[in-house]
């Protein structure tokens, strides 16, 4: 990052100054500098009163020739903390290639930026110390970027036949990119009653996997206007999301909501509860950024607009600052993806709550009979042997399938022998003979 040293180090000297003229016993030494704000460490001295330096917040403000600042306290020293003239931005691929550099991932890991402290932060939406993520912010502080970070990274590292993503968006443009995905179940919902209509077939998929697991595939539900679909649909709305986020995980249906508003009205009691992760970016009112952190004194409401956030998880504050993709280059590489159905469907805008199959989707009507991508097992296996004969060999391994891309599992147990490959997949007579007739179905399909 590219900031002088040196006017670091006279900004020091003029905060110890003015600490100095005011009696306080203050050294400020060093600090952090992020993609979006320059952090001071300042060390009071014993039996100096922490409430005598926030008093003097608008001097260093204006010391320091800043927009805003900010001061908590974390431990032994005081964090003052200013936003920078010029951001850094943290572009979304050099970060993902980063990560998967790094080993192995939990199954369904979303990536969601660069900490402060300069290392990635993934949320690892299967692990019970997470299952449902709320993010909050207003327009532009980099709500739907996260989003969209989130949603690509979860579809660069699973395959089709091991995630399913519902996508609601009322807005039609944070998503839009996604809806040619195999991924998305019943392509991006941008009416609210098709959007009540999924969220209460996800009610009915969460109560037919009640019992021991494990569910495949996963459901993540990205949730955009959380706040506009509540006052548009009402009670109904509120209820489905409400026993999702209270049952859902263990069903193995995830819940990433966002709103521009958050508010009691709409983030009641149950759904605060059953939120573990919160996000939240720039907010309008310390009131705001209380009711989306569940704390009070982040200071969100004065963070600087355009991705930098506050990620509260297990009692914790975590600074970071969101990843960013634009949309040419999130076009290209939707588009290249083997589970790509082609560049040239669009979000259709079905009047109603549109009864049958969308014209673009392969998929299950809305109020289909049967629960939502729930199948016997040879099917499940099946669609699962065929998504890993798409895939690139670079996601394969030459000596074993990786069941955390979901290709296939170990729950088949008859050896079979690839031709040629010298090497052993476990698969059913069942399983192949079911893959076998979906492609050929598919292919009379097309």
């Amino acid at each position: 990052m590219d900031v002088d040293e040196k006017r670091l180090n006279l900004e020091c000297d003029r905060l110890e100054d003015l600490f100095a003229v005011r009696g306080l016993m203050v050294r400020v030494s060093g600090g952090t500098v992020t993609p979006s704000t320059v952090q001071y460490n300042m060390y009071p001295a014993f039996g100096t009163k922490v409430s005598a330096i926030r008093g003097l917040a608008d001097e260093m403000q204006m010391v320091l020739d800043a927009r805003s600042c900010q001061i908590r306290q974390e431990g032994r020293r005081v964090v003052l903390e200013v936003p920078r003239e010029e951001q850094d931005v943290v572009e979304f691929w050099p970060l993902y290639k980063r990560v998967v550099g790094t080993g192995a991932l939990d199954h369904v890991t979303a990536l969601l930026g660069l900490c402060d402290s300069g290392q990635p932060l993934l949320a690892c939406l299967s692990s019970p110390r997470v299952g449902h993520v709320l993010v909050s912010g207003t327009t532009g502080a980099g709500k739907s970027v996260l989003l969209r970070s989130m949603v690509l990274s979860l579809v660069r590292l699973n395959a089709v036949a091991w995630l399913k993503l519902v996508l609601i968006d009322p807005k039609g443009e944070t998503f839009a990119p996604f809806h040619p995905l195999r991924h998305v179940q019943w392509g991006v919902i941008t009416e609210p009653a098709r959007a009540l209509g999924a969220l209460e077939r996800l009610v009915e998929e969460m109560e037919a996997r009640q019992g021991p697991g494990p569910f495949s595939p996963t459901v993540v539900v990205f949730i955009d206007e959380l706040a506009d679909l509540a006052m548009s649909q009402g009670g109904p709305f509120i209820d489905a999301v409400s026993r999702l986020v209270a049952r859902g995980r263990t069903a193995g249906i995830h819940v990433v909501a966002a709103t521009q508003k958050p508010s009691t009205a709409v983030i009641g009691p149950l759904m605060k509860a059953n939120f573990p992760v919160r996000i939240c970016f720039a907010v309008t009112s310390s009131t705001d950024a209380k009711v989306a952190t569940g704390w009070s004194g982040t200071g969100a409401e004065k963070l600087p607009m355009g991705g930098a956030g506050i990620c509260i998880a297990e009692g914790q504050q975590i600074r970071f600052q969101g990843a960013y993709i634009d949309d040419g280059d999130l076009t290209t590489i939707v588009g290249g993806m083997p589970a790509c159905r082609g560049r040239d469907l669009v979000v259709a805008k079905a009047g109603g709550l549109d009864r049958g199959l969308h014209p673009l989707e392969r998929v299950q009507p809305l109020d289909a009979p049967v629960p939502l991508v729930r199948e016997p097992e040879e099917v499940r296996l099946a669609r699962k042997l065929l998504e890993w004969e798409k895939w690139p060999a670079r996601w394969r391994s030459e000596l074993k399938l990786d069941y955390r891309y979901g290709f296939i599992s170990d729950a088949c147990q008859c050896p079979f022998d690839r031709a040629g490959a010298g090497w052993h997949v476990r698969k059913t007579k069942e399983v192949i003979a079911k893959a076998e007739e979906l492609e050929a179905k598919e292919a009379g399909d097309e």
